[in-house]
């Protein structure tokens, strides 16, 4: 369950004019094709770039949050930032090639609530001169938390064998579209349970 959104070409090339995204877990698309860099623009996942394309996401919840560019068409660079002016941001995170690949993956503990600036640019090589910046279509994944909250069981509660497992799971109104149909529960990695009264 995802939500999906489609951006015009260039729409989100300067920072002041980000594309908001929404929910725990979004998929989106979108194309840095004639985009450039702003001035004091920081050099995303450590690279000079030099076409950068913008978004901004709100955490739902506090939590571990995965983005990633995997799909997209070029070898990518990712940014993850706090703050409200271009030459004044706070790295959340920041990646390219992750594990040798030319997507890129961030991982970190979102705050709730918090606004995240995200990102995404072409890998450039060298320091100075050399061929622009790569660009084409962007995959943005993001993953988060929330939308769904399990009140019971709760974590080191005792049941005795053959005793049935009270499970209340609430979904919540950030949870995306189209709503929970099933609800697994794991054990060490393993299915054990299934509810599709969720």
């Amino acid at each position: 369950n995802q939500i999906r959104a489609t951006v015009p070409i260039g729409g989100n090339n300067s920072f002041g004019n980000p594309i908001p995204l929404v929910g725990p877990m979004v998929t989106t698309t979108g194309s840095n094709v004639g985009a450039n860099k702003q001035g004091g623009e920081p050099n995303h996942g450590g690279n000079r770039g030099g076409a950068s394309v913008w978004w901004t996401w709100t955490a739902t919840a506090s939590g571990p949050t995965t983005i990633d560019t995997m799909g997209s068409s070029f070898n990518t660079l990712l940014g993850v930032y706090t703050g409200n002016a271009v030459n004044q941001l706070t790295t959340i995170a920041g990646n390219n090639d992750y594990e040798g690949n030319t997507w890129s993956r961030v991982q970190f503990d979102a705050v709730a609530g918090t606004v995240y600036r995200i990102a995404v640019d072409g890998f450039r090589p060298g320091q100075f001169g050399g061929p622009p910046a790569p660009t084409g279509d962007i995959v943005l994944h993001i993953q988060g938390v929330g939308g769904l909250t399990i009140t019971t069981p709760t974590n080191g509660m005792v049941f005795t064998v053959g005793d049935p497992i009270p499970v209340n799971v609430t979904v919540d109104s950030t949870f995306p579209n189209p709503p929970a149909s099933r609800v697994d529960f794991y054990r060490g990695g393993v299915l054990f349970a299934s509810s599709a009264a969720a």
